[in-house]
């Protein structure tokens, strides 16, 4: 048996944590995006470095919940499950718009990967034509003079 308010107390300490990591991850994915849109490298990578102490806050959170929820009992579970139901909520509602931002992103770069591809595409063709049009074919039935 585990100090019941303190555990649980703990617990949503952890998801309240969580919560705000989620809505910071969120915000630096629509820095993300903005980055993307102006093709600004620099600052993309500065906002994808920018994420890291925020999901490696989320696995600590996550894994001190599972410590703690380990240690109790069935009774305490509960009684958590009802005293968590807003957090949750609300941390269902950050992430949820935290993948729709994400995938949006993803989506951007896709994009701008298929253009640049299709750029290089008729650029290699446009190459290749004008090294066609300056390059005289040889006759293969004149000799060289030198026989």
């Amino acid at each position: 048996m585990t100090d019941s308010p303190n555990s649980i107390s703990k617990v949503l300490n952890c998801l309240a944590d969580q919560k705000k990591c989620f809505l910071e991850l969120s915000d630096l994915a629509g820095q993300q995006q903005q980055a993307i849109d102006d093709d600004d490298e620099a600052q993309l990578l500065r906002t994808v470095n920018d994420k890291n102490p925020w999901i490696q806050s989320l696995q600590k959170a996550d894994a001190e919940i599972i410590r703690i929820l380990d240690a109790m009992t069935p009774e305490e579970k509960a009684t958590l499950s009802q005293e968590a139901g807003p957090v949750r909520a609300a941390i269902n509602t950050a992430l949820e718009t935290l993948i729709e931002k994400e995938e949006r992103c993803a989506e951007t770069l896709k994009d701008k990967k298929n253009l640049i591809e299709d750029q290089l595409r008729e650029f290699k063709q446009r190459k290749q034509g004008l090294q066609e049009y300056g390059s005289a074919k040889k006759d293969p039935r004149r000799f060289s003079g030198n026989a």
